[in-house]
């Protein structure tokens, strides 16, 4: 399906003269992935140069990897999201795979420790049941992005707060990806309170942005491990459109 906009990519480059680098890469076997991924970035001699991460329809698995990656090799990191202009307005995701722990950012999980599960939700409640059920947390927070832009208070907040206000254990909270540090501060002041007595696990189905205020918390506090949900299924037409361009430094 991505053919078509891999080859304007590539003629692209070609025309403005830099160079095109495919990897390859399965996300149904994230070790190979790890090792391709390992095996490319060894190869552009990034020490001590400036490095831009274009995130923008980057799984967040990749992103974490790339950014973890990026750092061992001494590169300056930064980053840069554009917005799109839409989404499908039926349905992005579907039919969520069995999540699991981000190899080199799983964390240190301390035994006979209950689990806290943190999610940066997204249009999708789906996602956030498939997580519950394979880590079964003693407590489950969840940051619901704030503000109406592109339908979000209905297709966000509106339906996580329908399906689990009043169940036990969850307790929902405000968080703007969209913000200078992406809720790097809500999170660092929601999950410090269980930093001594649980295992804390994170992850985020919601705005891309929140990928890297994840990746600060965990290098924050690298006990936290992050995990990653795959989606079996992707709307082709997942959004269309690009708006505004984010960029920040790592």
């Amino acid at each position: 399906m991505t053919s078509a906009s891999r080859e304007t990519m590539r003629v692209a480059c070609e025309r403005a003269g830099v160079e095109y680098r495919p990897i390859r890469l399965s996300y149904h076997d994230p070790i190979s992935a790890w090792r391709n991924m390992m095996s490319a970035f060894d190869q552009l001699n990034v020490e001590g140069k400036d490095v831009l991460l274009n995130i923008s329809t980057m799984p967040r698995e990749a992103i974490w990897t790339s950014l973890w990656m990026l750092e061992s090799l001494s590169a300056k990191i930064k980053y840069v999201y554009f917005k799109p202009g839409a989404y499908n307005d039926k349905w992005l995701t579907r039919d969520p795979g069995t999540p699991r722990l981000v190899l080199k950012l799983s964390g240190i999980a301390q035994p006979g420790r209950p689990t806290a599960l943190v999610v940066i939700t997204g249009y999708d409640t789906q996602r956030v049941e498939q997580l519950r059920s394979e880590y079964e947390p003693a407590i489950t927070l969840l940051g619901t992005q704030v503000g109406p832009r592109m339908e979000n208070l209905e297709r966000n907040p509106a339906l996580h707060r329908k399906q689990f206000n009043g169940a036990p254990s969850v307790e929902l909270f405000d968080i703007d990806a969209f913000s200078s540090d992406h809720g790097f501060a809500t999170l660092v002041r929601r999950v410090k309170p269980y930093l001594s007595r649980f295992n804390i696990v994170m992850t985020s189905v919601g705005p891309k942005l929140s990928a890297i205020a994840l990746y600060r918390c965990h290098r924050e506090y690298p006990q936290i491990g992050l995990t990653y949900t795959p989606s079996n299924e992707v709307n082709p037409e997942y959004s269309r459109g690009m708006g505004e361009a984010v960029f920040g430094d790592l």
